[in-house]
């Protein structure tokens, strides 16, 4: 019922504009130029040599611009002049119709949902949306050539905003022109020397003196260095260190993945996935631990009528009874463990393996198996502060059902569902840019060293627009995440007596 107007031929080189970036690349194409499903390129490639390519390149390598069509059945180009409504956009909301806005654009993601750097099933969550924030968070400026590509037409009548989301667009941009977002090369090379001296003290510790106090030292500096290190990593897959995506992933992955254990390629899907539906029930890969950790009533709810006799399994029920009480030492003694096994894949194999050689030749080297085994507990406890560090800055916030994610907008939704964490000089360090939360949400393209000037404005934009924006200290916000989590299962023990 809505099938597009088809041009009367496929495009050639006599009717593509030589001046465009992207007529520029398809002359440079094989000659018949052929189209795939919808009129869009079924497949690209980078033309080797061609470093034009690297300016327009996603997360993890997606070319926008110096790509041909090189296969698929021959199309014919869609007229991008097509006037849609958004009930009819909303309509291709699936993984086999993805149709999405972006300013006012209408594009059809469909064939370009398996080559997705982020993903296919992080595109599937937008499915028949507005994208238009999500995509500008992401993306660098030169991607938009890219979604021109992929574009069938335009909406019928311009996105009605709120005046917090127009203000919002409009202190972005003016980071754009400021600078703001420029890759903090040196800052970062740093941190990794200085994260990396952390260990070298931990290895003479652990390999030149023959004391447990010399072992215990060791253990702490070993925990902190992963902890530290990971951050960085963090930092580096959302480009911050380099704009090149395929560099960072490979920096991504020796720091994070060789170094520390955690795979890239799983922390890539799931954290981006995290950060576009950030607290949003069943779509938040990071929202909650279940069946074992549940941040709000509705999340216990979605859980139970996703069972087929619509109740909890016995030890989900058992969890949340005493979730209060249990998740400090769920954090600090199985954090790390479980994130091991949740970020394990065949793509991170090499390099999680590579990990627990090195890591198990070293302490092979200690005296006993008893201060190997105490080394590695001390400093996977003190790696797994992260984790408790991660989780208060979303699971005290607000939780939301997708369409209220859409109802809020993408300012409001990010400033409810995150928080921020006070800090003093003498530990501001230790949080490795966790504690502005908040301005990673909004811009996670931002360098950690410009999170805390733009916090400011952020603050100020809330407060013009009197939206809530969270903050707190350290140990306030922790103390708030246990009493979500106790009210939760108060809430669950007070339902199962009344049903009994």
């Amino acid at each position: 019922p809505l099938r597009r107007p088809l041009a009367a031929h496929p495009p050639t080189s006599s009717t593509i504009d030589p001046g465009n970036s992207w007529g520029r690349a398809l002359l440079r194409g094989s000659p018949g130029l052929p189209w795939g499903p919808g009129g869009t390129p079924s497949r690209m490639v980078k033309r080797q040599g061609d470093r034009r390519c690297d300016d327009l390149r996603g997360h993890d390598g997606a070319v926008a611009a110096g790509e041909v069509a090189v296969d698929g059945s021959p199309d014919v180009q869609p007229s991008k002049e097509r006037v849609y409504t958004k009930e009819e956009v909303s309509q291709h909301n699936t993984p086999s119709s993805c149709w999405v806005v972006c300013d006012d654009m209408v594009v059809d993601a469909t064939s370009w949902m398996p080559q997705h750097p982020g993903g296919s099933k992080l595109l599937a969550n937008f499915a028949g949306q507005d994208i238009t924030d999500e995509f500008a968070a992401f993306h660098f400026p030169p991607a938009y050539k890219m979604l021109k590509a992929l574009q069938i037409g335009r909406l019928d009548k311009p996105t009605e905003i709120s005046d917090d989301l127009r203000a919002f667009r409009e202190l972005r941009k003016s980071l754009w022109k400021r600078g703001y977002f420029r890759p903090a090369l040196g800052y970062y090379t740093f941190k990794i020397a200085l994260n990396g001296l952390y260990m070298a003290m931990a290895i003479y510790l652990f390999l030149g003196q023959q004391s447990r106090w010399g072992f215990l030292v060791g253990g702490l500096l070993l925990g902190l260095s992963w902890q530290q290190q990971l951050l960085v990593a963090h930092d580096v897959l959302h480009l911050s260190m380099v704009k090149d995506s395929k560099l960072a992933f490979r920096i991504g992955r020796f720091l994070g993945t060789f170094l520390c254990g955690i795979g890239a390629a799983w922390w890539k899907f799931d954290h981006y996935t995290h950060h576009a539906v950030t607290n949003v029930i069943s779509k938040d890969p990071s929202a909650g631990a279940l069946p074992v950790l549940y941040m709000s009533e509705r999340q216990v709810e979605a859980h139970e009528a996703s069972e087929t006799d619509g109740r909890l399994p016995f030890l989900a029920g058992v969890a949340i009874n005493c979730q209060g009480y249990t998740y400090l030492p769920l954090c600090l003694l199985f954090g790390r463990i479980n994130l091991h096994l949740l970020s394990a894949s065949w793509q991170d194999l090499p390099y999680m393996l590579g990990h627990f050689i090195w890591l198990f030749a070293l302490l092979s080297q200690l005296p006993t198996w008893f201060d190997a085994i105490g080394v590695y507990l001390v400093s996977n406890v003190v790696l797994s502060i992260l984790h408790v560090q991660l989780n208060l800055n979303h699971y005290r916030n607000e939780m939301f059902l997708d369409e209220e994610r859409v109802k809020a907008g993408f300012f409001r939704h990010q400033l409810a569902s995150t928080a921020n964490v006070k800090t003093s000089w003498w530990h501001d360090w230790f949080h490795g840019g966790l504690q502005y939360q908040v301005e990673h949400h909004l811009f996670p393209l931002l360098a950690r060293p410009h999170l805390a000037e733009v916090a400011p404005m952020v603050k100020q934009l809330a407060v013009d627009y009197s939206v809530t924006y969270h903050e707190g200290e350290f140990m306030d916000l922790q103390l708030e995440c246990m009493a979500a989590l106790s009210r939760v299962a108060r809430w669950f023990r007070e339902r199962e007596r009344k049903l009994v």
